[in-house]
């Protein structure tokens, strides 16, 4: 038995068996006298001398129908959802068939109803236009129309039609200014306006396009291949306003109940040749720039360098001269601290010379009250100097301390002198001890 179904490639002989046909499964068998009976599982069936035969079996779903071909030549659509066996005794054939859905008022189908005229014994056909949204399944004498258009995309088939058309990057070749072959490609969107004039045409759209604007755009094309974009630019958006721009154009899709939307220019491309040719003019300009800026870009670095150099001189003196001003400012700093300090010296010498002059002044006051305060005391100043000069002539210094080295020490060896020699004839005249005061000229008795 298997737990795959088997279909109508199985194929047996049985002398004496059975088959059991699982649920899901059905056979046809022949007994040995050529009798036809169709088994539908669950069954077992016995046979002796017998042909077994198993069939195909074929499902439509909820937006299906079964289009059955009996043996007699018959048609019959039966809508799903539904599952029959094709029985080679019973039926030519047997093929699942999908519902047609319009989804839009945009959508159309077609349909051709044959019709039979018993009185005139006739058959004719009747064509309606079903139209959406809607779900349509055809009847048995319903035939519908298969649309069929060529284009530059290839051969296209179809039933439902709708009303909207487009079509992209249509390629034209014209032959522009010179004898230049370019290829432009242009767009198109287009809608049926009057289904039943298109209809009744069979037109192929897409073909009749084509044709009319090659010929409009043959006719009015007298640019260079260059300037194609420019032109073409312009003269699809005149289309917009100006009904000549694509006479041929609108004229034939009058006539088929078509209206033109819009016109769309996407671009151009010439021959390998020419776009060779332009490739190399296009490096050779290039090329050219390229020279021009290095060019300028030298200029620009000499014209840097030329100014980096002068100002470079112009630092260099304006070092030279900040050298030369510093050099002068030092020596006239030199020559101004040698005049502050020659100035300096003589000052100093000035007070110096000041300063002697008030000493000798002072030292000669003071031998002149020294001498008067002698002469009070009525002490002989010639024998005292004559004492004194005999002792230095003795000692060869002096005598306590008078000497002849200037008037200076000889006034303060003088004094010495005098003080020593008062001191003791006071004392011995009084039996007593004498002195000066140390540091003073205060005479005192020691008792």
């Amino acid at each position: 038995m298997g737990l795959d179904f088997r279909r109508g490639t199985y194929r047996r002989y049985v002398r004496f068996g059975k088959r059991t046909v699982k649920d899901g499964e059905a056979c046809a068998v022949w007994d040995m006298y050529g009798r036809h009976r169709q088994v539908v599982g669950p069954a077992l069936v016995r046979m002796f001398y017998s042909h077994i035969r198993f069939l195909d079996r074929y499902i439509a779903g909820p937006s299906e129908f079964l289009r059955v071909t009996h043996s007699d030549g018959s048609l019959e659509h039966i809508k799903g959802p539904v599952t029959a066996y094709a029985d080679p005794v019973l039926h030519r054939g047997m093929e699942v068939d999908k519902r047609r859905d319009l989804i839009s008022s945009k959508q159309h189908l077609v349909v051709f109803t044959t019709r039979s005229n018993a009185k005139a014994g006739q058959e004719g056909l009747e064509r309606k236009i079903i139209t959406g949204p809607t779900v349509f399944m055809p009847e048995v004498n319903d035939r519908v129309h298969k649309f069929k258009f060529e284009g530059a995309a290839g051969d296209e088939s179809f039933e439902i039609l709708n009303e909207d058309h487009s079509y992209e990057n249509q390629q034209f070749k014209v032959k522009t200014e010179g004898g230049i072959e370019s290829t432009v490609k242009l767009s198109f969107e287009v809608t049926i306006t009057d289904l039943a004039k298109f209809v009744t045409g069979s037109f192929d759209l897409p073909k009749e396009i084509i044709r009319s604007t090659r010929a409009d755009i043959v006719n009015q094309v007298t640019c260079k291949w260059d300037e194609i974009d420019t032109f073409m630019k312009l003269l699809t958006a005149r289309s917009q306003k100006d009904p000549s721009a694509f006479s041929n154009l609108k004229a034939r899709l009058d006539s088929m109940g078509v209206s033109l939307n819009c016109i769309t220019y996407v671009g151009s491309t010439a021959s390998s040749e020419v776009l060779r040719k332009h490739k190399e003019e296009a490096e050779k300009v290039q090329e050219a720039a390229f020279e021009d800026r290095e060019l300028a870009k030298e200029r620009q670095r000499e014209k840097e360098r030329q100014k980096t150099e002068l100002d470079r001189i112009d630092l260099e003196g304006k070092v030279a001269d900040t050298k030369i001003k510093q050099e002068r400012q030092r020596i006239e700093a030199e020559q101004e601290l040698k005049r502050v300090r020659v100035d300096f010296e003589a000052e100093m010498k000035e007070k110096k010379h000041v300063m002697e002059n008030d000493a000798l002044r002072k030292e000669g006051d003071e031998t002149v009250r020294f001498l008067k305060e002698l002469k009070e005391l009525d002490v002989d100043i010639g024998a005292l100097l004559m004492r004194g000069s005999k002792g230095s002539e003795n000692s060869g210094g002096g005598v306590d301390g008078v000497s002849a080295a200037g008037v200076n020490g000889m006034v303060v060896g003088l004094k010495r002198f005098v003080r020593a020699e008062m001191a003791k004839e006071l004392g011995g005249a009084q039996g007593k001890d004498c002195g000066w005061e140390e540091g003073t000229d205060n005479f005192e008795i020691v008792k």
